[in-house]
């Protein structure tokens, strides 16, 4: 269910890097607007908190149970790595995890 620009700026706080919150303000009003009206927020905010505590087994485990389209995936693995603690190190480990297995990471390119 989408939820109102506030509950994903209060959610953030303490959960992403204090420095990025002003920047995640114009993200989140972004997403609202897409096409997934801002379902990958919730998402990411999940495993954002995970991250935080480096939960890393348990984050890969959710990333890959939330069952995102490529579209989607490639915007999580964006968001982890500009906002989450510990999100280039997280997406590092995916990209190495999933070459292992053949999975499906992909270098976002910011477009």
């Amino acid at each position: 269910m989408k939820q109102p620009a506030k509950y994903y700026n209060k959610k953030a706080i303490g959960t992403i890097k204090e420095n990025k919150l002003k920047e995640w303000k114009a993200v989140v009003q972004l997403r609202l607007a897409d096409i997934y009206e801002g379902e990958e927020l919730e998402a990411f905010l999940e495993i954002a908190e995970l991250l935080k505590k480096t939960w890393y087994v348990t984050a890969f485990a959710t990333l890959k149970a939330q069952n995102h389209s490529d579209a989607s995936y490639s915007i999580m693995i964006a968001l982890i790595k500009q906002f989450a603690y510990n999100g280039e190190h997280f997406i590092n480990l995916l990209k190495e995890r999933e070459e292992n297995e053949s999975g499906r990471y992909q270098e976002s390119t910011g477009d």
